[in-house]
């Protein structure tokens, strides 16, 4: 049953980060999913439709990068907004994720605050 609530896929091979934040989402009036491994993302992307995907960029069966190229071949002109949510720290690593097709990126860890606005830029 549709809740009219935006609905973002957080990939995030780390549990408790995942839960943690989809908890946060919901007390932010967002429908939250979780995906621990690329291959899953994938899934839940084409049959949950969500919205915006939150995905890291190193996670166990593709990492981001690779998961982002597969989500643009399968959804094509039907993609959603992607944030690359990462930890690693290299050089111009924001720049390759957006040419790659990210909508945006974001560092670990990072200010609830920062994540909310860049959500909302691309979910008005």
């Amino acid at each position: 049953m549709p809740t009219g609530k935006k609905k973002i896929l957080i990939a995030d091979d780390d549990q408790d980060f995942s839960i943690i934040l989809r908890f946060w989402l919901e007390d932010n009036g967002y429908e939250a999913l979780v995906a621990d491994n690329g291959s899953q993302v994938v899934e839940m992307a084409l049959s949950e439709r969500p919205d915006l995907i939150l995905l890291d960029y190193r996670m166990p069966e593709g990492s981001g990068l690779v998961v982002l190229n597969n989500l643009k071949e399968f959804l094509k002109e039907r993609m959603m907004p992607v944030i690359i949510v990462t930890g690693i720290k290299m050089h111009n690593l924001n720049e390759l994720c957006k040419n790659a097709g990210a909508n945006d990126f974001i560092m670990k860890p990072y200010e609830k605050a920062e994540l909310l606005a860049k959500i909302r830029a691309l979910l008005p």
